[in-house]
């Protein structure tokens, strides 16, 4: 149900932008299954409330995760094949990525000086999350709460991947970054034509051009 990153990156999917990963070598952090979140959050409040932890957690802080670090785009693979689309193979060098990443905020910044505003399709903040590891240990949690993971982080790629997966024909933004069947173009300029000629000629001039073209104005 996260509605900031997931909706965006399966949009990304579908309009066939997806296509390349960022930095080489290890990429791994931590993710955070919600049963993995609710049994901590329940074992610490246990413990503040009934003192039934291995030590009370009044006043400390741990780190929770999965326990089980994956490279980010790893964890994408489930969802582009619920999206029907393949697994990108082209790997932007870090520091590329980085420069782009300047760019579409410097082209953010610019647009919204003059209220017209362009989402950055990339920012440096996303590309440090996703080109380096960064993962914390959970081991304080085990030994003081008694936390242990419910679930893997390959587990929740796979619930994801799940949950975003096709029903029925591929998504609506699919076709995005495809050419459009050729009665689409014909559509779109004979629709255009006939607005410029409701607009700027004489009815006069309709019945010159013929019966079906003057029925279509009749029609308009």
């Amino acid at each position: 149900g996260e509605q900031r990153h997931f909706p965006r990156i399966a949009g990304h999917i579908d309009r066939g932008i997806f296509k390349f990963l960022i930095g080489s070598g290890p990429r791994e952090v931590d993710w955070l299954h919600v049963d993995n979140l609710v049994q901590a959050l329940r074992l610490a409040m246990g413990g503040l409330l009934r003192g039934d932890t291995l030590k009370s957690p009044a006043g400390q802080v741990y780190f929770i995760s999965d326990g089980t670090p994956i490279d980010n785009f790893e964890f994408l693979r489930p969802m582009c094949e619920a999206r029907d689309e393949s697994f990108p193979s082209i790997i932007i060098p870090l520091s590329i990525a980085l420069a782009g990443g300047l760019f579409f905020e410097k082209l953010h910044k610019a647009t919204t000086a003059i209220g017209l505003p362009i989402e950055p399709f990339l920012t440096r903040a996303e590309v440090y999350k996703v080109g380096n590891s960064h993962n914390f240990s959970i081991e304080k949690a085990k030994n003081e709460l008694g936390y242990m993971p419910s679930k893997t982080s390959q587990e929740g790629a796979r619930e994801m991947g799940r949950c975003y997966r096709l029903h029925g024909r591929l998504g609506e933004n699919a076709n995005f970054f495809r050419l459009p069947h050729v009665l689409w173009w014909l559509s779109i300029f004979l629709g255009l034509y006939l607005c410029y000629c409701v607009a700027f000629e004489e009815e006069s001039q309709w019945e010159s051009r013929g019966a079906f073209y003057h029925s279509c104005m009749q029609g308009t």
